[in-house]
């Protein structure tokens, strides 16, 4: 009887082992001293001048937009970062510099942006421009140490938007696709 619940209590510690392991497998460095899996509270004992969102922003798949932090200087311009959670878990660490002035121009602090990332990850995996009447796009990627880093560097004639987002890679089984 008691090699029984011996077997029992095992299985149910076998059981157990991946989710007490979760948090330690989802703790990835995501962004400066972030890490992905933080929890809200988490996040602002890491950058305490982080601001609450007083609406969050939706993205697909249950992805909230919930804290941000204004101005932050990179590469020559000051970014608005947004702190999105999933499951109540930081998920996505996403930075956007924009201009709605007539001929704006942020190519420089693009060149910048992409001189830092390629300093600390070397050239991007893929890069794709695509152009139209009026306007023209540049998107670069990284991935690095389990995140997925993307450069979109977008030009029209009254707005130009460089975004920066990084979040942890997703790798689907061949099966799901």
């Amino acid at each position: 009887m008691i090699g029984v619940r011996r077997i029992g209590l095992l299985r149910w510690l076998r059981g157990l082992l991946p989710l007490l392991c979760a948090p330690m497998a989802l703790a990835q460095a995501l962004w400066g001293p972030l890490q992905s899996g933080m929890t809200e509270d988490e996040l602002q004992a890491a950058l305490p001048q982080a601001v609450k969102l007083k609406r969050a922003l939706n993205l697909p798949g249950g992805v909230r937009g919930l804290w941000h932090l204004p101005d932050t200087p990179w590469a020559g311009g000051k970014f608005d970062s947004v702190f999105y959670f999933r499951s109540g878990r930081l998920w996505e660490v996403a930075q956007a510099l924009s201009d709605d002035q007539a001929n704006c121009d942020l190519a420089p602090t693009f060149g910048s942006v992409l001189s830092s990332l390629q300093a600390s990850y070397g050239p991007p995996r893929t890069a794709q421009d695509a152009d139209t009447p009026g306007s023209a796009t540049e998107t670069d990627y990284w991935s690095h140490d389990g995140i997925d880093i993307a450069v979109l560097h977008s030009r029209a004639p009254n707005r130009c938007l460089i975004r920066v987002s990084y979040k942890p890679q997703v790798l689907l089984d061949a099966s799901e696709l």
